[in-house]
């Protein structure tokens, strides 16, 4: 068994924040405070650019940007490394690669010894859940640690495209379930999007809007971000969740020499967008132009 004193100071700082943000207490409602609900969405290789929020002017994230706009945006945030399942790795312990051991995709896995931002959160009471869209982050991998329910690009109830991959319309769709399932107690939520991530192949009218294919899988993603967020605000959760908008690092598109990202740790790759926006604790519209990191 694991020691819990033992893993106490390995979590992720920021997760003393988001509980006295949620103000969660057992996951229960009382008269004075409905339950909080936290949604973690993280969009595979996003560059911080790409959104309108940052500076894109082709409004290929309408969506993402309107959740700036009730929100804190955070112009200077930094990936740990260019690479999804241990920069994901950081996100959840607050910890950089060389200490928590993730090292690349595929070949490595976190330890159990590391606590992570799920298994605190169900510890104080969070319903948890997570829609994951690529193998590299599936239930073999350690991340899934404290996650009651979570589903992977290899689940046989999930569907699957492009180099067996899950569309964001199949994660928005089980996304919208689970708050469903969820929406009388608090919850935390992990929605992975891949579609940003090679090879680009957006659907119409996403591919002929754009000229750049990258940014019609932006534009993608950003609709059925969008979709998830109104279903929120229809069930009337949007002020009782907070929503963390981040991704595990950009794409190099040709700059440097480098197509795509895991080579070299430029801006490009490692600069990604951050956005806290819903509960009306949160100032609307505020910027942090101090640089943070993902595992802050």
């Amino acid at each position: 068994m694991r020691s819990s004193a033992m893993r106490r100071g390995c979590g992720a700082l920021w997760v003393c924040a988001l509980l006295a943000l949620v103000g969660c207490e057992g996951g229960t409602t009382s008269a004075r405070t409905a339950p909080r609900n936290v949604v973690l969405i993280s969009v595979d290789t996003l560059r911080a650019d790409a959104l309108g929020s940052y500076g894109q002017e082709q409004d290929a994230s309408p969506a993402l940007d309107a959740l700036a706009e009730r929100g804190v945006v955070f112009d200077q945030c930094a990936a740990s490394v260019p690479l999804t399942l241990p920069s994901h790795a950081s996100i959840f312990t607050g910890k950089q690669p060389y200490a928590h051991g993730v090292r690349s995709n595929g070949r490595f896995r976190l330890a159990e010894r590391h606590l992570t931002l799920a298994e605190r959160l169900r510890e104080a009471g969070f319903a948890t859940g997570a829609e994951t869209a690529a193998v590299v982050l599936g239930p073999r991998t350690g991340i899934e640690q404290g996650f009651a329910h979570f589903r992977g690009a290899e689940a046989t109830d999930a569907l699957t495209e492009r180099a067996g991959t899950r569309p964001a319309r199949d994660i928005t769709r089980r996304g919208i379930e689970f708050v469903g399932e969820h929406r009388d107690e608090a919850f935390f939520l992990w929605l992975h999007y891949f579609d940003p991530h090679v090879p680009y192949d957006p659907p119409e009218p996403h591919r002929s809007r754009f000229g750049s294919p990258y940014l019609g899988e932006v534009a993608r993603v950003d609709e059925q971000v969008g979709e998830f967020l109104a279903e929120l605000e229809r069930r009337g959760l949007a002020e009782r969740t907070l929503v963390v908008l981040t991704s595990d690092h950009g794409e190099s598109l040709g700059e440097h020499g480098e197509q795509t990202h895991s080579a070299f740790v430029y801006e490009s790759t490692m600069r990604i967008p951050l956005i806290l926006a819903g509960p009306p604790e949160l100032p609307r519209g505020a910027r942090v132009s101090e640089p943070v990191r993902s595992i802050d």
